[in-house]
Formats: C-alpha cells, sequence, structure tokens
C-alpha cells in the first residue's frame, strides 16, 4: 500500500507543479497548449491522467485533491461528524437578506481555533460535499435554544431587519463519510 500512497502523492505533486511551473510545450503547432498557458497545460494533464486511472486512483485522487482543500479547523469537524452525530445550525435571516448562514455547535465539540469561523467552514464543507445540512431535528430543541444564545447569533439578529431563526441540521455526508473512512488517520489499510 505505501507504494500506491506514493504514487497518489507523486500524481499530486506532478499536477500542482504544472500548475505552478508550467511545462514543456504540448499539442499542435496551430492550437498549440505551452508553458506559456499553465491552466491549459493544467487542464490537458488532467485530461491525459484521466485516461490513465482505475476506479481506485480515481478515487484517492479526488480525495488527495479535497483534504488538501481542508484548514486544520475543518479537518476537526468532518473528525466530529464522522462520529455519526448530528449538530444544531442555523441561518440568520432579515427581511430583506441572509444575515449569517451555518452557525453551529459543531465548531466549540471539534475544538476549532476560530470559533467565528464556522459559520464560513460548514458552507465550505457542504459546497465540498463533505456536509449535508437539512432542515431542523426536533431532536436537537435544547441544542437550537443553546445556539441562539451565542454572541456570534444573537449578534447577527440585532443586526437583521426583523431578524429570525432558520434551524438546520449538519451531518456529514454520504460522501464525506466514504471521505473519512479512507482517510481516518486513526486506521489504516489492511497489508
Amino acid at each position: 500500500m505505501a507504494g500506491e500512497d506514493e504514487s497518489v502523492l507523486r500524481r499530486a505533486a506532478r499536477l500542482v507543479g504544472v500548475v505552478l511551473a508550467g511545462s514543456s510545450a504540448l499539442g499542435d503547432p496551430d492550437g498549440a497548449v505551452s508553458a506559456a498557458d499553465p491552466l491549459r497545460v493544467a487542464m490537458k494533464d488532467l485530461l491525459d491522467a484521466s485516461a490513465e486511472f482505475d476506479h481506485e486512483q480515481a478515487r484517492e485522487d479526488l480525495y488527495v485533491t479535497v483534504l488538501r482543500q481542508l484548514t486544520p479547523d475543518e479537518a476537526r469537524i468532518v473528525s466530529v461528524l464522522a462520529t455519526g452525530v448530528a449538530f444544531p445550525a442555523v441561518d440568520v435571516v432579515g427581511r430583506d437578506r441572509v444575515v449569517l448562514r451555518n452557525a453551529s455547535t459543531v465548531g466549540e465539540a471539534a475544538g476549532v481555533v476560530l470559533l467565528e469561523e464556522v459559520p464560513a467552514y460548514l458552507t465550505r464543507l457542504a459546497g465540498l460535499g463533505l456536509v449535508d445540512i437539512d432542515g431542523e431535528n426536533a431532536e436537537l430543541g435544547a441544542q437550537y435554544e443553546i445556539l441562539a444564545t451565542s454572541s456570534l447569533v444573537r449578534t447577527a439578529l440585532a443586526s437583521a431587519k426583523r431578524g429570525k431563526l432558520v434551524r438546520r441540521t449538519a451531518r456529514i455526508s454520504g460522501f464525506g463519510s466514504r471521505f473519512w473512512a479512507a482517510c481516518d488517520p486513526a486506521k489504516s489499510r489492511a497489508l
């Protein structure tokens, strides 16, 4: 397995290197993709690599790409959600706009450093497909009340015209569960 991990890391490093430094000239003379055009070179390399990948290589490449986008605080949130526990989340909605989206207690449970960034973290994690933000979970009633008293939520409510709370639930997604199973540092693959 160590050889496969090295192969994934080499592919990832190659792709990052192409974007940062470019590579040799590619393509035909009329529509040539050159080192002076690093975005096109990177896309060509991705397309070439996709033709060579099998299912497992494609999955590992996906996981490496997602993993490299996470901040340490976001990794902590994913690890807590991966236990299967759902957490309350709220949006603060004013008359004319959303003032705060995805405030949640999951950051405190995860021990994140930047608690004020939890709404942004959850939004990013949902965008990456790792977290689902669903409707209200009645079983979390008391936790919603606690969340509503947080300074972040109270400040947002005070700044909103006719502000109201929209209760949501943050949980690991199906993709997030598969991602965590592959990346969980507490587990290692069987040799």
